[in-house]
């Protein structure tokens, strides 16, 4: 036999896999290593200790050995770093001195051992802070390592508490640079970057340069205005029709963390971002949907017979992505809120309007059953009126829409704010359920109508009863089912139908 051929595979943040069945597989296929014959398998997985990943590696069958990150010993740790650095920052001087003249160039020892010792100690036990610093230092866009590392050596007094205080030093030089000009550039600067970096740190799916301008309705020279000082933390590609990617989420989490709100000047408001992003998402697709919106002419004609390329010329990314995450945006909008989707919201108007259009584009995207996942998470955000003891009978309406009454079986009419949903008053007096409710013509009373034959007259401010009427039919005990109000004279008549049954 001849000699075996050695592999070793690195898989870097498994965690970061957008479904738990896919962790699943990956670590199912890597515990099959013991049966190759011509290949000597040895991986190396990085992952945060998630749930199903504890429990996928728990379960196979192969040799595995953990480290965690917090347990490694701190020499082992700082040597790592140091390598990594020195690596790094010599390529750095090195090119940086083939572009330079004589008399800029940095000397054959930089950064030299305090500043290589200082920058270690800073990093430990983050090699995200390294490599962050790297691409800060080395950044085109300024051309001035030396300058690029005094910046971020003025932040060495600042990670020496905890984790979080070490990603302030990670991202604040790189943000920090930004925050030049005027206080009206700094404050339009800030506006900006919560729009475009705001929305890609927190995007479902990364979108290219090109469809991000669209879907937020920006200038592209904008979002590349916002973008090109950033490459040391984003990964900004030269096409305008590539996608933007963090290199690392604890970018994101470093921007959307509640605690830095007071102290960080880019702070994003990580709910005011998703409701931003769910609001240009649903006028994108106010603006796109429509009708056989790829002009097939033919309802019936299978998804398999539409061409890629016609689907993806009338569905944009832009669009495509709005179709698929803009319930998720509005989720997180609303998480942790009392607000609901109402008759007034922007997301009744668009579902009013286009709901077969949106689902019809999700079929042609071959995500109808994603479709269906979101109308049942769209369900648990309307909002609902439950807080009657027994079945709703009816409701109605107040003629100037401000005011909302709900009839109930357990003899209660509850009167409502429609916008807030909230109980504004409930009136109490009949003994049995009540069946039929009606607002006068100017909106100040409200009739209802009872099962024992009884009809009261109500102030819906008061909650006071200003008059009642009892049955004088003969042969007739049953209950009232509809009450109306004359539209001739201020008074009421209750009308019996149905006789009971």
């Amino acid at each position: 036999m001849g000699s075996v051929k050695r592999i070793v595979l690195v898989i870097d943040a498994l965690d970061e896999c957008e479904q738990d069945d896919d962790i699943r597989a990956i670590i199912h296929l890597l515990s099959l290593e013991k049966t190759l014959r011509s290949v000597r398998l040895r991986a190396f997985v990085t992952s945060r200790p998630e749930l199903p990943i504890r429990l996928g590696f728990s379960s196979i069958k192969g040799k595995t050995q953990d480290l965690v990150l917090h347990e490694i010993p701190k020499p082992i740790i700082e040597h790592d770093i140091a390598v990594f650095l020195n690596f790094r920052l010599a390529k750095i001087r090195d090119e940086y001195n083939t572009q330079s003249y004589d008399e800029q160039q940095l000397p054959s020892g930089w950064p030299g051992p305090l500043a290589m010792q200082a920058l270690v100690q800073m990093a430990v036990p983050l090699f995200i802070f390294a490599a962050t610093v790297c691409r800060f230092i080395e950044d085109q866009a300024w051309s001035d390592p030396a300058g690029q590392l005094a910046k971020v050596l003025e932040y060495q007094s600042k990670t020496q508490q905890s984790e979080i205080d070490k990603l302030d030093a990670t991202y604040r030089p790189v943000l920090d640079r930004l925050l030049t000009g005027s206080e009206a550039a700094k404050r339009s600067l800030v506006d900006e970057f919560r729009t475009v970096v705001g929305s890609i740190v927190l995007l479902a799916e990364p979108l290219s340069i090109q469809s991000l301008a669209r879907l937020l309705r920006t200038p592209e020279n904008i979002v590349m205005r916002r973008l090109t000082p950033l490459h040391s933390v984003l990964n900004v590609p030269a096409s305008v029709e590539s996608p933007v990617r963090m290199l690392h989420l604890s970018f994101r989490d470093f921007l959307v963390n509640p605690d830095k709100r007071n102290t960080n000047p880019l702070w994003v408001d990580e709910k005011a971002s998703h409701e931003r992003i769910t609001t240009s998402c649903i006028k994108l697709l106010e603006r796109h949907l429509k009708e056989d919106i790829c002009d097939l002419r033919m309802p019936g004609t299978p998804r398999k017979d539409i061409e890629p390329g016609v689907i993806n010329s009338h569905l944009p990314a832009e669009v495509q992505y709005a179709c698929l995450y803009w319930v998720y945006h509005l989720e997180k909008s609303m998480e942790q809120s009392s607000a609901r989707i109402t008759d007034s919201h922007p997301v009744y108007s668009f579902l009013k309007q286009h709901l077969l259009h949106w689902l019809e584009a999700l079929s042609l995207l071959g995500k109808i059953s994603e479709g269906i996942a979101m109308v049942r998470s769209i369900q648990t955000l309307i909002s609902t009126l439950e807080d009657h003891h027994g079945l709703l009978s009816l409701v109605a309406w107040s003629h100037d829409s401000t005011r909302l009454a709900s009839a109930s079986r357990d003899g209660t009419v509850k009167i409502r704010d429609p916008v807030t949903g909230q109980c504004v008053s409930t009136l109490e007096d009949h003994p049995g359920s009540v069946r039929s409710i009606a607002w006068s013509h100017d909106s100040t009373r409200l009739a209802s109508g009872s099962g024992d034959g009884t009809v009261k007259i109500w102030d819906p401010v008061t909650g006071q009863v200003t008059g009642q009427y009892v049955s004088t039919l003969e042969n007739y005990h049953g209950p009232v089912r509809l009450v109306t109000w004359s539209s001739v004279v201020a008074r009421q008549y209750a009308a019996r139908i149905g006789l009971g049954r």
